[in-house]
């Protein structure tokens, strides 16, 4: 326990947390002797230091430090394994930010830190409106780190600007790091978020006609990314809106929300915001708020026995109007989806004049499997049927 101070040159003298910080075991007589020879003086659990050491003697360490001095540092064990090192949990969200670090650099990507302060430009070139002074730093180095961030984006924006004008177009970088707001109490908060940035080829010399269809960046490279960072986050129960921030592009990007708030976007920027850093090809960029999914319940993983019997597969062709989203029909899938139907997928996308202008045809593979018994035809056609059924009453489709 602490005790008030004596004088402005006394410190707390306890033998005993000598003893443990240096692991050694010597006696408090012994340790006494050592420093008073030294000048100091002990009273009252406390130890007086010396005039011509106030200098360099200002906590109880330093006293530790003197007797290891005196009595020499071979005694002092070199192993102190066998003590107990007190070790705090990691939270939530320094897990999550963990594992978002690894999946990204597994995936190829390239971690870059950038600094917090940016220029006010960068709010007018990426269509951000400007903070309140409250984000404005009062005494900046430079114009150019004036103002703390909102976003990642223009930090990375900006490095994919600078490696585009030495000619390193190819490029795959993400980030982890703070932004700030002002809540409606007008205090400043800071959120902990991801980004990362894809402009260029995924290949670097691609020459087969495989690679070269490949090679650019597309959406749903972009959005399967997402996805397989919210499955390593244990994330679920999300889902993918049409864009509402003007940075993206209209028609190839997506919000991404978690119960009632957005917690992410994905997909292209807008060729506009790209104009104003004298980028000239497509950059895509997947965004998510760490400090918000850490907020959320997250899914524990449970396992699933791999299955003894053979499956069988059903196959749907949907003819649907282009106005109805991909999200709608997969949520109304997970809703009416029969019980012995272990997955699904999507394995076409069609449209032509044939079908009609305002049509598109998706085809669904659907995996019927039991876990005690194989399923016959007559176990699976009246259940897909009536599974055809239900959707067709769900949704403005019909089954080609």
């Amino acid at each position: 326990p602490s005790h008030p101070a004596m004088s402005a040159h006394d410190i707390g003298f306890n033998p005993d947390q000598l003893n443990g910080l240096l692991g050694t075991d010597y006696s408090h007589a012994d340790i006494q002797t050592v420093l008073e020879r030294l000048g100091f003086q002990i009273q009252n659990g406390r130890a007086v230091v010396p005039s011509w050491r106030r200098h360099d003697v200002k906590e109880w360490p330093c006293l530790a430090e003197e007797v290891a001095r005196i009595k020499g540092y071979d005694p002092i064990p070199a192993d102190l394994s066998s003590r107990a090192v007190p070790q705090s949990r990691l939270t939530r969200l320094q897990l999550i930010a963990r594992r978002s670090e690894t999946f990204f650099v597994d995936q190829g990507f390239q971690q870059v830190q950038t600094f917090t302060m940016v220029s006010p430009d960068d709010f007018k070139s990426t269509k951000v409106p400007m903070p309140s002074e409250w984000l404005q730093i009062q005494n900046p180095l430079t114009p150019s780190e004036s103002v703390l961030r909102r976003y990642l984006m223009a930090s990375l924006l900006k490095t994919v600007e600078y490696n585009h004008k030495r000619q390193s177009t190819d490029l795959q970088l993400f980030e982890i790091g703070k932004v700030f707001y002002i809540d409606q109490a007008g205090s400043i908060n800071e959120n902990l978020v991801a980004g990362a940035i894809i402009t260029g080829g995924r290949f670097l010399h691609p020459y087969t006609a495989e690679e070269k269809s490949v090679a650019a960046p597309h959406f749903l490279h972009l959005k399967g990314l997402f996805e397989e960072l919210m499955d390593q986050l244990r994330v679920g129960g999300y889902t993918f809106e049409a864009p509402s921030y003007p940075q993206y592009h209209p028609t190839m990007s997506a919000d991404v929300r978690l119960g009632d708030t957005i917690i992410g976007n994905v997909g292209f920027l807008h060729p506009d915001i790209l104009a104003n850093y004298d980028i000239r090809q497509p950059v895509g960029y997947i965004g998510i708020s760490l400090t918000a999914v850490a907020d959320k319940p997250y899914r524990v993983p449970e396992f699933t026995q791999f299955g003894r019997f053979p499956h069988t597969r059903r196959d749907i062709a949907l003819l649907a109007p282009k106005t109805l989203g991909f999200n709608e029909i997969e949520s109304t899938i997970d809703r009416l989806l029969p019980s012995d139907v272990r997955s699904y997928f999507l394995f076409d996308h069609f449209e032509s004049e044939k079908i009609g202008t305002d049509q598109k045809s998706l085809a669904f593979g659907f995996i019927y499997q039991h876990d005690d018994r194989t399923l016959s035809d007559d176990d699976v056609n009246p259940v897909h049927d009536q599974f055809c059924a239900a959707l067709t009453a769900a949704l403005p489709i019909s089954i080609r």
